[in-house]
């Protein structure tokens, strides 16, 4: 009776080693595909021009830099679904206050800039347009923190919503005139 009891045993470590050794095959294989796969140099994508030659010069600073998403989130979909889901408490409250400019288009629609108040910035300091993903504006968290972090380098913010997006009225859909 004691040698089954000893078989099983040695049969459940063998067990669970086995189950050791595959979990730590399956975390080195994402550690490398995470290192070699998701992280990298910033790639530029640009056209060949006079009127962005100047951006692409002094963006070097940029195209220097390494991205290293979290490791948990390696896709930007899981990073916009990641922010709204924990970040949602912070929605709309950034620490600063927008003032809104609507643009009026050609087929009577309008698009609104939210322009970041901050009484340390004055009409030289460059400015920096941000474009939120498909539905976002200038209320969801992401887009604060990256007004904050554009602020604290000296940069003015303007965001740019899109139609109907972050309170702003649809006034014209496609394909209706």
């Amino acid at each position: 009776m004691g040698s089954i009891a000893v078989k099983e045993s040695i049969l459940a470590n063998l067990y669970f080693t086995r189950i050791y050794i595959a979990l730590l095959i399956v975390f080195l294989a994402y550690w490398l595909y995470y290192r070699l796969r998701m992280c990298g140099q910033l790639k530029l994508y640009y056209a060949q021009c006079s009127s962005n030659a100047y951006i692409v010069e002094n963006a070097s600073k940029l195209s220097k830099s390494v991205y290293k998403p979290t490791p948990f989130l390696l896709e930007g979909n899981l990073q916009t679904i990641y922010a709204e889901i924990v970040n949602k408490r912070t929605k709309g409250r950034h620490g600063f206050e927008f003032q809104r400019q609507l643009v009026m288009t050609e087929d009577g629609g309008q698009i609104a800039l939210d322009w970041v108040i901050s009484d340390d910035r004055h009409a030289a300091s460059p400015i920096i347009a941000i474009f939120p993903g498909l539905t976002g504006g200038s209320d969801n968290s992401y887009i604060g923190h990256i007004c904050r972090s554009a602020l604290a380098q000296g940069y003015r913010c303007v965001v740019l919503n899109k139609r109907g997006c972050s309170n702003t009225p649809l006034l014209v859909t496609a394909g209706c005139r």
